[in-house]
């Protein structure tokens, strides 16, 4: 599984890893569903557990409900989706700032 070991690798030996993040150019409709996707589900799926399995107290009431779960899943994975491109479109405008080219691909694999 390619993620796994690419995840491995992050946390093992970063810097060889950065080197080998840098020499690609992939565009960023892959790395959005080779990365972002997926790893973007297990917030979801814990938010989802946790709020509508697992429950919480409010007040000293336990509250707990499929379809608050559901919500705050879908909130969950539609904001880690499109926070990963708010903060590449920042990092692309601010790219010039450090001394650097313009280029969304580079800067939304920077954000994954």
């Amino acid at each position: 599984m390619e993620i796994g070991n690419k995840i491995k690798s992050m946390l093992v030996s970063r810097q060889k890893e950065w080197q080998t993040i840098e020499a690609e150019n992939v565009p960023h409709v892959k790395v959005l569903t080779t990365w972002i996707v997926p790893l973007a589900l297990i917030p979801a799926i814990a938010a989802f557990i946790g709020y509508g399995l697992i429950g919480f107290s409010v007040l000293g009431a336990h509250v707990s409900s499929i379809g608050w779960g559901l919500r705050q899943a879908i909130v969950q994975y539609t904001a880690m989706l499109g926070g990963t491109y708010i903060n590449a479109f920042v990092i692309n405008a601010l790219a010039e700032n450090f001394e650097t080219g313009k280029e969304f691909d580079r800067a939304f694999s920077l954000v994954a």
